[in-house]
């Protein structure tokens, strides 16, 4: 579902085996997305790209091919007492969904919950389809096309970060994820500036045999240029995280 506009509630949906669960673009001013239920998108459960002040609480996140949330050139976002459970499982798509450092042209090896990021480009009123969330999709069936989905690359910047962030009180659970490599962040932030993430917990990181000695953190962020690369004080606090997220 493609959304625009401001002052909107999104309440008590159920969003399932779409590309993208509930993709809102472009001014999305004083929307609310509470208690819903996104489960079995082939893609991303929720994208929320370019608006202010944007709260996202009381919702389930279980089983989408890439990360529960994506956003990008948000103001005042709000990420609240969330459930995350076992997303990136590709669903019936044939690549796993990747993040691409746009300068030096390397996949970077990301496996999160919630994508914090700040690419100018996002989104179908500017990309022009220049690198939409899915590149191709084939429809042998002739159903909704599922046929086969390639998940095209994220591109990770921070040119247009999020600002003002509380990600606060999210259960995680990574699941019996796809993700390449052994590292798992509640939230890895490419693009924001003016974090405060707390009080959230992680269990089960190593749960299952897919997953040997992965790491869980509650936030994590990438290399310069394109990703924040620093997640200190003052400009971001990291707090209180407890389960495989603390210490």
């Amino acid at each position: 579902m493609l959304g625009y506009g401001w002052i909107n509630e999104v309440f008590e949906c159920y969003f399932t085996e779409n590309l993208i669960g509930l993709y809102l673009d472009d001014a999305i001013n004083s929307v609310n997305v509470v208690d819903c239920n996104f489960e079995e998108n082939y893609g991303v459960g929720l994208v929320l790209d370019s608006g202010e002040m944007v709260r996202a609480e009381g919702n389930e996140f279980e089983s989408q091919g890439g990360p529960g949330i994506i956003a990008n050139k948000v103001g005042a976002l709000t990420v609240r007492s969330n459930y995350f459970e076992a997303n990136n499982v590709h669903g019936n798509a044939t690549e796993q969904f990747s993040y691409l450092d746009h300068h030096s042209g390397r996949h970077e090896e990301v496996c999160t919950h919630i994508l914090l990021n700040g690419d100018p480009e996002m989104g179908p009123e500017r990309s022009a389809g220049a690198h939409p969330l899915v590149t191709r999709i084939e429809d042998p069936t002739g159903r909704f096309p599922d046929g086969q989905i390639v998940l095209a690359p994220i591109l990770l910047s921070n040119v247009a970060p999020c600002t003002g962030v509380v990600i606060e009180a999210n259960f995680h659970a990574p699941g019996a994820d796809q993700c390449p490599g052994t590292r798992f962040s509640g939230v890895f932030a490419a693009g924001a500036q003016g974090l405060h993430a707390m009080a959230s917990t992680c269990t089960g990181c190593n749960k299952h045999d897919l997953v040997k000695d992965r790491v869980c953190v509650a936030v994590e962020s990438g290399n310069a240029p394109d990703a924040n690369a620093s997640l200190v004080r003052p400009n971001a606090i990291i707090e209180l995280n407890t389960g495989d997220f603390a210490g």
